[in-house]
């Protein structure tokens, strides 16, 4: 939930010239959210920048990664057994169709 929080975007750095476009995060919108990456700047942005330290993302990073495998597994499991479940009604409708037919065939 952590991760979904941060909003990445594009954008030029102040003192660029607009030509060269950046993807990431806004380092004040990070530090509502993970302060602990966030290099905070000074009055003037052009002398003191905030920054990010996009290494010490890595962990939040892994941690979600993590989260959503063990997420897509259990919905690898519950897609299986859901199959099982469908092949045995589908099964179970054959054997209904059947013995329909037959009772017609009487």
């Amino acid at each position: 939930s952590i991760i979904n929080k941060l909003r990445v975007v594009d954008y030029n750095y102040i003192e660029d010239n607009r030509t060269n476009r950046v993807t990431g995060f806004i380092a004040q919108e990070a530090y509502e959210v993970i302060p602990s990456v966030v290099h905070k700047g000074g009055d003037d942005v052009k002398e003191n920048p905030w920054g990010i330290d996009y290494g010490k993302l890595t962990p939040y990073l892994t941690k979600a990664i993590q989260e959503q495998q063990a997420m897509i597994e259990e919905l690898q499991t519950t897609n299986a057994n859901q199959q099982e479940v469908n092949a045995q009604l589908m099964e179970a409708i054959e054997a209904l169709k059947e013995e329909l037919n037959a009772l017609k065939n009487k």
